[in-house]
């Protein structure tokens, strides 16, 4: 028996070994003869940087504190589990983020490329809606790939006063905690309060937050997509008004996510999988509602979705994309997101056999892949594709009762956050 349970993880394992040195070996060949990805490490956006500074200390107890008793979250039930699994997901974040001190934890505005630096250009929400399209030339880097609705999250929160890098910190991390704790109802909601119970840990303590992921403002639209799929999965199971309230709310929250980020869509497949095995098509249609009054009310001001899709892929193929070639990324996409998941997952993924388990993660590989074929994005998609990792994430249940794989998840984690500097 032990030798089998070796052998069925030996597959995965160098699967994923293949996969990542393979990217990262024919990313160094092509850079060596000329080609300038503009990535510090090819596929990787970070620079390879190992490092074990005085800051990297409470990463290493908590590291130790998560090997010892981060399982032990799988006792926690209902709502005191979500809650736990978020907060430590949070704190996690937080910790592998501060090895680099202060310009880790907190978001540099000096940079060029953040979204802050657009905030100043939004005197009124509305003349910015109407001239977001043509003026797209002129926003900071991050913008050019974006709809504008995040822009008008953070525009918001500066006229209540929560204006600057500290304030959006706190949005990003508590974002990536939000997302978590909806990933964890929506495994409840389908494959059952035992998944999500083993799934929790590996969430909680996810490689996917080092490299400073933590704080990107991809947290914010995961957070939109992961509750929106939530409300809606959970409306595929109830009647009535309770169902077709969820529903309408789930669609108006992944309609402002494909306002703030254009890939959202992809993860539409989520709920529309679920919803079909349930033969319950009308959350479907009510969400769909909620997803059309945000198009229309985006319109009324003067902004439309496909135009700014359009203009989007016109100005970042002038930018870093026509430095990355499509017949690297269409593989060296897969093996950045590889390493951002981490080996764990690739056995667990192999291991999943549960069906109700499968709807969501193959759901999200399935986005994955549609999103790697469509090569919109070259490059930085450990951080892009971050939306897809917390649901592809909920596979470590598959391998929960063996400890070895949650203690090389945890790991694997810290050699990444303490190797590999990424500055977004």
């Amino acid at each position: 028996m032990k030798l089998r349970a070796r052998s069925s993880a030996a597959v995965p394992l160098t699967s994923w070994f293949v996969l990542v040195a393979g990217c990262f070996l024919w990313g160094w060949y092509l850079t060596a003869h000329g080609h300038n990805f503009r990535l510090g490490l090819p596929p990787l956006y970070g620079h390879f940087h190992p490092r074990l500074p005085l800051l990297g200390i409470p990463a290493l107890v908590a590291g130790g504190v998560a090997v010892a008793y981060g399982r032990r979250i799988s006792d926690l039930t209902g709502r005191l589990l979500v809650i736990c699994t978020a907060t430590l997901a949070g704190a996690w974040g937080a910790v592998l983020a501060a090895i680099d001190g202060n310009h880790g934890l907190r978001i540099d505005n000096r940079m060029r490329s953040d979204f802050l630096n657009t905030v100043p250009m939004v005197h009124r929400p509305s003349r910015f809606l109407e001239r977001y399209t043509r003026d797209l030339a002129s926003f900071s880097d991050h913008v050019h790939g974006h709809p504008p609705g995040l822009v008008l999250i953070q525009w918001s929160l500066a006229r209540l006063g929560m204006g600057g890098p500290s304030w959006d910190t706190a949005l990003r991390l508590v974002s990536f905690a939000i997302a978590i704790g909806a990933v964890l109802v929506g495994v409840r909601e389908v494959a059952g309060d035992a998944t999500a119970r083993n799934a929790a840990p590996f969430l909680a303590f996810a490689p996917f937050a080092a490299q400073n992921l933590a704080i990107t403002a991809d947290c914010v639209f995961a957070a939109l997509e992961a509750v929106a799929i939530a409300c809606i999965l959970i409306a595929t199971s109830r009647r009535g008004l309770r169902s077709d309230g969820l529903a309408l709310a789930g669609g108006l929250l992944f309609g402002y996510a494909l306002y703030s980020t254009y890939g959202a869509f992809v993860l539409a497949l989520i709920p529309l999988v679920v919803a079909i095995s349930r033969r319950r098509l009308r959350p479907l249609i009510v969400a769909g509602l909620g997803v059309v009054v945000v198009a229309l009310l985006f319109l009324r001001y003067g902004f439309w979705w496909y135009s700014g899709l359009r203009m989007t892929v016109q100005v970042i193929s002038t930018g870093a994309r026509k430095y990355r070639i499509a017949s690297y990324f269409i593989l060296g996409n897969l093996g950045a997101f590889a390493t951002t998941l981490g080996p764990s997952m690739s056995v667990a993924i192999a291991r999943l056999r549960d069906r109700r388990t499968w709807l969501l993660v193959g759901s999200a590989i399935a986005a994955v892949v549609f999103a790697d074929v469509s090569q919109l994005s070259r490059g930085e998609v450990e951080r892009i594709w971050l939306p897809m990792a917390i649901w592809i994430c909920v596979a470590g249940s598959s391998v929960a009762k063996e400890r070895k794989w949650f203690v090389l998840h945890v790991c694997y984690a810290l050699l990444l956050a303490f190797i590999i500097h990424a500055r977004w």
